[in-house]
């Protein structure tokens, strides 16, 4: 098991969600930041980077400029993670904070949807220490 969060578990997220694929098969990078999900209740801040569609890299902090923010509670993000929430559902009830692309942001809420992306996210949660 990985604690959730770290630098290990962000590139073994990775690992189990890249050979998920943007349908437009476009690059950019997606900025997440987690309410109290760091160390000590801070912030945990993390760049998705996908490059042709697919995600290359999941790395700890503002690593350069992002296409689209993402800001979600600890607790929002991990019912997302475990399956109990969506994406989706936490950004129409307004718990999800977004800025910058929106149209990325309807290809995540797509792909995310999918039953591929769903079990790639029940292995992460399996294999995550909270």
């Amino acid at each position: 098991m990985t604690a959730w969060l770290t630098p290990e578990w962000l590139t073994g997220a990775a690992a189990a969600l890249g050979d998920l694929a943007l349908p437009s098969g476009r690059s950019g990078a997606v900025r997440c930041t987690v309410a109290g999900g760091g160390p000590e209740g801070a912030d945990a801040v993390s760049t998705l980077r996908w490059d042709a569609g697919r995600l290359a890299s999941w790395t700890e902090g503002a690593d350069g400029p992002a296409d689209l923010s993402l800001g979600l509670s600890a607790a929002d993000a991990w019912s997302v993670l475990v399956g109990e929430g969506s994406l989706a559902v936490a950004f129409m009830q307004g718990r999800c904070k977004v800025e910058g692309d929106t149209g990325l942001l309807l290809e995540l809420l797509a792909l995310a949807a999918t039953p591929a992306a769903g079990a790639a996210r029940d292995a992460v949660a399996a294999a995550t220490d909270r």
